[in-house]
């Protein structure tokens, strides 16, 4: 997932428009009866806050591929035994990096065609 945050985070960023004010003011002078009149010119940044933010939420089998994937592991070897779909219909518990790494002895446990391709893995 650490690609997935990474592409999403460059069509996040918002560019900052420069805005350029021009004041013109006029001063008048008590001795004389000229005016005079200058012009100033600023430039305003604004500072720009994402007005929405977006999630991404990760399924308990992305969890899953992805450690799977980190220890080695082929996503196409994991789709030769729908390891993905099956650990997501099997598992039912939180879907943290943690909890999912424990519960992976016990997937092997029921499914021996996963425990064949993550055996000396995971």
């Amino acid at each position: 997932m650490n690609l997935w945050n990474k592409l999403t985070s460059l069509f996040s960023k918002t560019e900052t428009a420069t805005t350029v004010e021009e004041v013109k003011t006029t001063v008048a002078t008590a001795t004389t009866s000229e005016t005079k009149e200058t012009t100033e010119t600023s430039t305003v940044t604004p500072t720009t806050t994402p007005t929405e933010t977006s999630t991404v939420k990760c399924s308990c089998s992305d969890v899953f591929v992805q450690l799977c994937t980190e220890a080695g592991v082929s996503r196409k070897e994991l789709n030769k035994v729908n390891a993905a779909t099956l650990f997501d219909e099997w598992y039912d518990g939180v879907c943290d990096e943690e909890s999912v790494l424990n519960a992976i002895p016990a997937l092997k446990n029921a499914y021996p065609s996963i425990n064949a391709k993550l055996t000396g893995k995971l």
